[in-house]
């Protein structure tokens, strides 16, 4: 595959995805990290109780009172923590003190290898225990409570058991106790820096930086987006949407669905699954068939909870005004520039297809959107506009969407001598299984193949549910077609959401043809088309434009959101620093020169 295939922009709702692919990622097991967690605690302890020779029975014993009490400590927290987080569970809390032990146990090791001084380890580890403290503080205020209090205390719950221990073994009385202010205020500085990323979230969505972050942690786990919808909802508005519905018949029905809605923006949120419950609900309609498109929209044009969702499909299953259209008219396809608009009109009601293959191209956004539509409604009242999004790349720029603009107009002139032939059709549907490899690269949609005949011509219209594809996946389908004498018509992707933020990769989600090979999608597309060539037909077409009013997210939801983690992580990142800067010279201040 060739890797300039695969550039990418990254518009806000992408970062998000990128962003958030790996967070809350730990190993499934549980027991894993209860181990891992007693043994790096038991770590921190081992030396401080080797350190003197002590007998054999009193080394069990303190092992044994290490053991109890940790045990009880971690339950303590779990019991705290479960009273008032819905994100509690005690493989991520094990995670957290995990990581903070971690934090000290390499410093401690070089600090006991270095300096042999028990009573400047001691007083290290001291230190430490106040940096692992500040850490947990960092993970558990924000992701698990809701409170400061509670937050607090199970942070020293995580380490203080082992450092009590510790001061247990050794007196004190040669400390110089100049860890503790310098703990105090590596406490005081991540509480500050908690409450300025906090206050970051109230500016922009009126809502804690934490509560948000805590309604995407049980949306990613749970797959409960109630909270976060709510959330977007706070910045979302009503409005009126076009979806447009094709209907073909003949001895089958097929509905071809080209929603203003886009899919996202991502898993379990609003529409993410948007083409998956189109086809589903137009299945129990009773189409045999049902293609999404994807319309010029972008993440603007999310619906923002799956309630509004429900009312956004029942009132397309409430619609039944259709205008039939007789004949179909042979397609026109201009290029300029990179880009390629096909036109096709379906009796008086032009259909445009934008396509940016092979160079790519991500999501037009609004103002083109707005500007396609006044020049469609020159020509003709009803219309259909399909992005094909075939093909990835960068954001179109002024430049495209002029040129684009500019071959739409271009088309719907040609288009008025276009012949006009009555349609023959045949269309069918394949569905991967789940063992199918092509399961990981397709949503629930599937591959859908409309074949043509215009006079003595035929084209196959491809609708994938996919998210966007690889360029060889075009090329692929169009030789295979070409060996049966039919022309592509175009081939189009739903731009589904239905995995986007679940996949492991540097998009948060799978191109068509980036895990299954293009010519198995070809081969699969070749022998479909060879069976709907015996079974074209005359068939019944039909047009409706539905009008549908949801609430769908502002145009800058997503920037707010981007914004908003850009600055929490540049809050945190100059955090760590101080943190760092703290730690290093108070234990070097205290190996050194006490």
């Amino acid at each position: 595959m060739n890797s300039t295939n695969l550039r990418t922009s990254t518009p806000p709702s992408t970062d998000i995805r990128r962003r958030s692919r790996f967070l809350f990622t730990l190993p499934r097991s549980a027991k894993v990290m209860f181990i891992a967690y007693f043994v790096v605690s038991f770590i921190i302890f081992l030396p401080f109780l080797l350190e003197e020779e002590r007998s054999v029975i009193t080394i069990l014993t303190f092992t044994g009172i290490f053991f109890a009490i940790q045990i009880l400590s971690f339950m303590l927290s779990t019991r705290t923590l479960k009273r008032n987080s819905k994100t509690f569970n005690t493989r991520r809390l094990l995670g957290t003190y995990l990581f903070s032990d971690i934090v000290i146990v390499i410093p401690l090791c070089l600090i006991i290898f270095f300096n042999h001084s028990v009573e400047k380890q001691v007083e290290s580890l001291l230190l430490l225990t106040f940096l692992a403290i500040t850490i947990n503080l960092f993970v558990i205020w924000p992701v698990f409570s809701t409170r400061l209090s509670y937050s607090l205390f199970t942070s020293v719950l995580g380490i203080l058991p082992t450092t009590a221990l510790v001061l247990t073994l050794r007196s004190p009385s040669s400390f110089t106790w100049l860890s503790i202010p310098l703990g105090v205020i590596l406490i005081l500085s991540m509480y500050l820096t908690l409450i300025k990323v906090q206050h970051s979230g109230l500016k922009r969505f009126n809502t804690p930086t934490f509560d948000i972050l805590k309604a995407f942690l049980v949306s990613w786990t749970d797959g409960n987006p109630s909270d976060l919808e709510n959330i977007l909802l706070n910045t979302a508005t009503d409005n009126t949407i076009d979806t447009k519905v094709i209907t073909i018949e003949n001895s089958k029905k097929l509905a071809i669905i080209i929603p203003n809605v886009h899919p996202g923006p991502f898993y379990p949120v609003g529409s993410y699954n948007l083409t998956e419950r189109l086809h589903n609900a137009f299945l129990k309609k009773g189409y045999d068939h049902c293609f999404v498109l994807h319309g010029i929209v972008d993440h603007t044009y999310n619906i923002a909870s799956t309630s509004d969702v429900d009312t956004y499909l029942s009132q397309l299953a409430e619609n039944d005004n259709f205008v039939p259209m007789q004949n179909i008219t042979t397609p026109i396809t201009l290029t300029k520039n990179n880009v390629t608009v096909t036109s096709i009109s379906l009796g008086n009601v032009p259909l445009i297809i934008i396509s940016s293959w092979p160079f790519g191209g991500e999501d037009y956004p609004p103002k083109f959107t707005r500007s396609a539509d006044i020049i469609m409604r020159k020509d003709s009242q009803l219309f259909a506009i399909v992005d094909a999004h075939n093909s990835i790349g960068k954001d179109p720029d002024d430049e495209k969407q002029s040129t684009l603009l500019e071959l739409i107009t271009e088309c719907l002139s040609k288009g008025k001598d276009a012949q006009s032939h009555t349609p023959y059709c045949a269309f069918t549907t394949y569905y991967p299984r789940h063992t199918d490899p092509l399961s990981s690269d397709i949503g629930n949609g599937g591959i859908g193949l409309l074949l043509l005949q215009l006079g003595n011509e035929k084209y196959a219209l491809i609708s994938i549910d996919a998210n966007n594809a690889v360029n060889e996946v075009r090329q692929a389908i169009e030789s295979k077609l070409e060996s049966l004498n039919i022309k592509l018509l175009e081939l189009c992707t739903s731009d589904t959401h239905f995995n986007a933020a679940r996949i492991r990769n540097g998009k948060g989600y799978l191109l068509l043809g980036e895990i299954t090979k293009p010519e198995t999608i070809a081969d699969i597309i070749h022998k479909m088309a060879t069976t709907l060539i015996q079974a074209l037909e005359p068939s019944k077409i039909k047009f409706s434009n539905v009008k549908n009013t949801v609430k769908t997210l502002n145009e800058d939801v997503f920037k707010k959101f981007q914004i908003l983690i850009r600055e929490s992580l540049q809050l945190l990142k100059a955090e760590s620093v101080i943190l760092a800067g703290i730690t290093f010279l108070g234990l070097f201040f205290i190996s050194y020169f006490h």
